[in-house]
């Protein structure tokens, strides 16, 4: 797409929001009610649409794609004019006389760049919010999710499109995207494109939203529960077939109970996702032949755990032995292989672990609550569970986002509404005042001040 196109939709969107219409609170309530009821009128479109771009199951995509949709829609329906109001703050008495406030206000056009593994959930959801908290917003689309992304723009079509568009671009394209002036930029993805976005942004002063990924560790401790943590770290990591930026990307369990945890992992395996000695037909495929390839450059046969099927982008899920200096372990997998790591000492694992790149999530399994609170208070990563995965995204009320080189910003409920506006603080001082502040100065009114601000 040449930049003097998208120079004009930017502009097209800056022109509506310098209008002032985007600031009429009622009309942008009624835009995000108007999606949502698009939302669950073409809920069989999204279906068949996931089912095509890569077989992504009626539930799954009703659990991880529409509904967590649809809450967000029902949050800001609900509560997102609390979280947009202004709000009073106290101006102290160095302020005699004065009252102080703040005001959120939207930054302008946003661009939000969505990733192809969550089409759905991981586009509206900034952009809703973006849109609810007063911006104009260019949605830049996968082009690896055609179908989903058809009904997307069917259900967007009740936002004026000044308000809400959607952008396609070639790989070999993508740079003119980001030569243009935004007033935020939103964007899910690798690091590697990460930086690209950032350096692009620079140029412009634009603020960024990064929510990219990295090797989420899973930590099984010989006190855990080893039923419950092998089903939830099975689900958690084969959701979606691996293909989840807050997936378990590796197991560190506990040397001693390892054998037993494998031998739960491979039950879990077979009685979730093999139907009659084959892979079930629900399970995902992985979007593309490359990712496939790159995936199947990490499966060292020697060191396969358990069974597994592959034919073309459909891989099962694939448990491998495995240690820190295995090609597996030197990036994020983002596909169905679980590589399992021994340990001896948890503090060993936890001394390790800070010298790796900040993760997206990290989940412990064990039920000692001291050891539980040293993992979590220890070790730096963007959200996580204890006994559990994936979970903590679902919860509105926690921020999503990531730290250091996986992300840096975050989003959900109102935290998104705190990422697409600017808090602006307003003094409003009255003819009362404090006037020690005004010259001549004395070594009295020196005193006085001393005693407001503490200095003594």
């Amino acid at each position: 797409m040449e930049i003097s196109l998208i120079n004009k939709i930017v502009a097209a969107k800056r022109n509506y929001f310098l209008s002032g219409k985007t600031k009429n609170f009622e009309e942008r309530l009624k835009w995000v009610k108007a999606i949502k009821r698009n939302l669950i009128a073409y809920k069989r479109d999204f279906y068949n649409a996931f089912k095509a771009d890569f077989n992504k199951s009626a539930y799954e995509v009703a659990s991880t794609e529409l509904g967590q949709v649809i809450n967000e829609c029902n949050f800001l329906i609900k509560k997102g004019w609390y979280y947009l109001a202004p709000k009073k703050v106290k101006t102290g008495f160095i302020n005699y006389g004065s009252r102080g406030y703040i005001l959120k206000e939207p930054y302008g056009v946003v661009l939000v760049v969505s990733p192809w593994n969550y089409p759905l959930n991981l586009s509206l959801i900034p952009a809703i919010s973006a849109l609810f908290s007063g911006n104009c917003v260019l949605l830049k689309l996968s082009n690896n999710t055609p179908n989903v992304n058809k009904v997307i723009e069917k259900i967007i079509e009740v936002v004026p499109k000044e308000v809400l568009s959607t952008v396609y671009q070639d790989r070999n394209e993508t740079d003119s995207l980001f030569d243009v002036q935004y007033d935020h930029i939103f964007f899910t993805g690798s690091k590697n494109v990460g930086k690209l976005v950032m350096e692009k942004a620079s140029k412009f002063l634009t603020p960024v939203t990064l929510e990219l990924g990295g090797k989420s560790p899973a930590i099984v401790e010989e006190d855990a529960n080893i039923k419950l943590a092998a089903k939830r770290i099975v689900w958690g990591k084969f959701l979606n077939a691996g293909q989840t930026c807050i997936a378990p990307d590796y197991v560190l369990v506990n040397k001693k109970i390892k054998e037993k945890f494998v031998k739960e992992c491979i039950k879990r395996i077979e009685k979730f996702y093999i139907k009659k000695g084959q892979i079930s037909d629900k399970f995902p495929f992985l979007i593309n032949e490359k990712q496939a390839e790159r995936i199947s450059s990490y499966i060292n046969v020697d060191k396969v755990l358990n069974k597994y099927f592959k034919f073309g982008k459909l891989i099962s899920p694939i448990l491998l032995e495995s240690t820190f200096d295995e090609k597996v372990m030197q990036e994020e997998i983002f596909g169905p292989v679980l590589p399992i790591v021994e340990f001896d000492n948890l503090n060993d694992v936890i001394k390790l672990l800070k010298t790796k790149d900040k993760s997206l999530a990290l989940y412990y399994f064990g039920k000692d609550k001291k050891k539980a609170d040293r993992v979590m208070t220890s070790l730096s990563f963007g959200g996580g569970c204890v006994n559990n995965t994936i979970m903590h995204f679902t919860i509105d009320g926690f921020p999503f986002g990531g730290v250091g080189a996986s992300g840096t910003g975050h989003y959900h409920g109102k935290f998104g509404i705190e990422t697409f506006t600017h808090q602006k603080s307003i003094l409003v001082q009255s003819k009362r005042e404090l006037k020690v502040k005004y010259p001549p100065y004395s070594s009295f009114k020196r005193f006085i001040t001393e005693i407001f601000l503490g200095i003594f």
